[in-house]
């Protein structure tokens, strides 16, 4: 399975024969999951609609996570955890897929830029909570995806996958 995931990552690389039309094809899967990404965190419906001025805002890591623990809302919890980081998982791979040579720290602060225009959007706009929490763990999900690419290449490249 692992090899077969290397074979497809090392075939959308931008590298060699067709570079240009895979180049192009990962810039237009790069537009389409920044604006599905930005439907669901920012621009959601009736975003244009007369917010309150009640604009949320969570600077205590881990403040919301304490509380679900406390409540016992362990699936609201993992839900948020685990939709943080795979909302964000794409970006780190196509980044790897688009710039091989980036390295994680890198994709990490790309990612922690993506995320903190996203936090500050919902926090002028009001269309959610503005929280740390989601910094983090966007910026481990983008690691998380370029970090996966980086293997499955790297394991293509030297055959090492099995």
């Amino acid at each position: 399975m692992s090899r077969k995931l290397a074979a497809a990552a090392h075939s959308l690389a931008p590298n060699g024969k067709g570079a240009n039309g895979k180049r192009l094809a990962l810039d237009v899967l790069l537009a389409l999951y920044l604006a599905a990404l930005l439907r669901i965190t920012v621009f959601r419906p009736g975003f244009l609609l007369p917010q309150n001025d009640v604009r949320p805002v969570n600077l205590l890591p881990l403040n919301a996570y304490r509380y679900w623990v406390r409540v016992g809302s362990w699936r609201v919890f993992w839900v948020d955890l685990a939709g943080n980081l795979a909302c964000f998982c794409p970006f780190g791979m196509i980044l790897a897929l688009l710039r091989p040579e980036c390295t994680l720290l890198r994709a990490a602060g790309s990612g922690f830029a993506l995320s903190l225009c996203i936090e500050v959007s919902q926090y002028l706009l009001g269309t959610g909570i503005a929280d740390v929490d989601d910094l983090v763990l966007n910026t481990l999900g983008v690691m998380l995806g370029a970090l996966l690419i980086k293997y499955l290449l790297a394991g293509n490249a030297n055959q090492e996958l099995k």
